[in-house]
């Protein structure tokens, strides 16, 4: 799927749930940023200017989250 219709169907349907799957089919890839380090990783990674999703790695399903908050270091999904 191409980027552009992906960040317009999420930001229309804004689900609770993304699979990795789903993300990883997507080109060229969204970007995340990470914060954090170990067990306390968090990735998220921002969809359109509204909504915004979070895994911490080795999750397969990213979840929906209501802000995005301070992330520092930009990171594009590794394919």
């Amino acid at each position: 799927m191409r980027l552009e219709d992906f960040i317009d169907q999420v930001s229309r349907e804004q689900p609770a749930t993304l699979e990795l799957q789903e993300v990883a089919n997507v080109y060229p890839r969204p970007w995340v940023t990470r914060r954090g380090s170990g067990k306390q990783t968090r990735i998220r990674m921002a969809i359109g200017q509204k909504v915004w999703y979070e895994r911490q790695p080795g999750d397969e399903t990213w979840h929906r989250v209501d802000d995005g908050s301070e992330f520092d270091i930009i990171n594009p999904v590794a394919a």
